[in-house]
């Protein structure tokens, strides 16, 4: 089997890279602070000679950037975090993957699946830091994390059932 991947070439290096360089610093950060782990989640598709394609990373498509695990009264709580300059857009792929995470999805027969992770949107290290000590002091992420409400979610307050 081939073990050459001829895989495009990033758009920006990865030293120049203000998105990069801001995810090294949350990590470092965030790596000092006691019961946190936390790990890089490069998401992507490998297409070796031959045509072969694997994908890697945690997630698919729209999957953050980081992946914590925060001690919460003796058990790990998983903690999605989505890195972005102050000027950096979250893209509407992104956005899918973090309402669903978050909130679940409506199927056609009203019932919502999945849901309930915690996800954020940080676009600094203070903000990396408040998102992982309100996980290690509540157990999830409250508002002000950037995460939109999902449309069925204002249109049928009440009405659906969670399963």
């Amino acid at each position: 089997m081939p073990r050459n991947a001829v895989n495009q070439a990033p758009k920006k290096t990865l030293r120049s890279n203000p998105e990069t360089i801001l995810q090294a610093q949350i990590m470092r950060a965030l790596g000092q602070m006691q019961g946190v782990v936390v790990w890089r989640n490069a998401v992507g598709t490998a297409v070796y000679e031959g045509g072969a394609r694997v994908e890697y990373g945690v997630g698919g498509t729209g999957a953050p950037d980081l992946l914590c695990e925060v001690l919460y009264h003796g058990s790990a709580l998983a903690l999605w975090l989505e890195v972005k300059t102050p000027e950096g857009v979250v893209e509407e792929h992104q956005k899918r993957w973090h309402t669903a995470a978050r909130h679940g999805v409506q199927r056609p027969d009203g019932l919502i699946v999945g849901g309930g992770r915690n996800v954020a949107v940080v676009r600094s290290v203070e903000d990396a830091v408040r998102a992982v000590e309100t996980a290690t002091r509540c157990g999830c992420i409250v508002a002000g994390f950037e995460v939109e409400a999902p449309e069925w979610m204002a249109t049928q307050a009440g009405e659906v059932s969670r399963g």
